[in-house]
């Protein structure tokens, strides 16, 4: 049977119309894959980050925590080599590693999780330092002070962290 040019362009729009909601769906899912690919990849990553963290916290036990501070004096450094390795490896993780992807909110929810995971690690393994005399008390001090900047770049206040904060 023939077709009206009008029934024929009103068909030919439909088929269209139905062309591009099924773009449309196919984009969304493949939005939606992609979102959950770098997800993955993200967690990955911040599970290496967090692996790294605890090995720079950790060598805070082959330190000498030992000695008296002479009267008026301030520890040599305002940290220890270990929190001014944290504080460098924590700028560089977010700034080359974290600010590429793309779904922003999600890297920023991993992030502060980290960040807490900083304090926790380092309140522990401060707690576990023994013949800590008043040199090394004055340094875990600064060190204390020291690690709370270094958690800056990953969460906007470490005070919002709640606990792990309270912690330190």
């Amino acid at each position: 049977f023939p077709l009206s040019p009008s029934l024929c362009l009103s068909l030919f729009l439909f088929s269209l119309s139905s062309l591009f909601l099924w773009v449309g769906v196919c984009v969304s899912l493949s939005s939606q894959s992609l979102n959950k690919l770098e997800e993955g990849i993200i967690g990955q990553l911040i599970d290496k980050v967090d692996n790294t963290v605890e090995a720079i916290l950790v060598s805070m036990h082959e330190d000498t925590w030992t000695g008296r501070a002479s009267s008026g004096s301030l520890p040599d450094a305002p940290c220890s080599g270990h929190i001014a390795e944290l504080k460098s490896f924590i700028a560089r993780i977010k700034e080359e590693h974290m600010s590429p992807f793309e779904c922003q909110d999600y890297v920023q929810q991993r992030l502060r999780r980290l960040a807490s995971r900083v304090l926790e690690l380092f309140v522990r393994h401060a707690s576990l330092i023994r013949s800590l005399e008043e040199k090394g008390r004055l340094r875990l001090a600064a060190d204390m002070a020291q690690v709370e900047l270094a958690v800056a770049p990953l969460c906007t206040r470490a005070s919002d962290l709640g606990r792990p904060y309270r912690l330190l």
